[in-house]
């Protein structure tokens, strides 16, 4: 089995979040929030993790803070790495406490690295 880890979002990897987005869509409703609104979130420094392995992103998470109120606008998962415990192993849990951009997802309950599928 693969293992995945999860990390803080980069730049780099803005392009891979978004394709992973699109790659992620199980059904047709439209999103809460539109993939712009994520974009200019991660461009702003806002909260985002990315879940990666063999070196490919699997899965990704945006969120956004605004003062003292903080949310998620985005998880997106490989459709192959679904049902393993990814998303909900790293569910975030924001802290009350949680003010500046770029540092909330540290606080996020989850273990760090986990098995997946094998990579064909």
């Amino acid at each position: 089995m693969a293992v995945w880890h999860v990390r803080d979002f980069v730049a780099e990897d803005l392009e891979g979040v978004v394709r992973l987005d699109g790659e992620s869509r199980t059904s047709g409703e439209p999103a809460v929030f539109r993939l712009s609104e994520v974009v200019a979130a991660l461009q702003r420094r806002n909260p985002g993790v990315v879940a990666v392995a063999d070196g490919h992103l699997v899965g990704a998470a945006a969120g956004r803070v605004d003062g003292d109120r903080a949310w998620v606008l985005r998880v997106a998962l490989h459709p192959a790495w679904r049902n393993l415990g990814l998303g909900t192993g790293c569910s975030p849990r924001w802290s009350s406490g949680c003010g500046r951009p770029g540092r909330c997802w540290s606080r996020w309950c989850c273990r760090r690295t986990r098995r997946g599928p094998p990579r064909s």
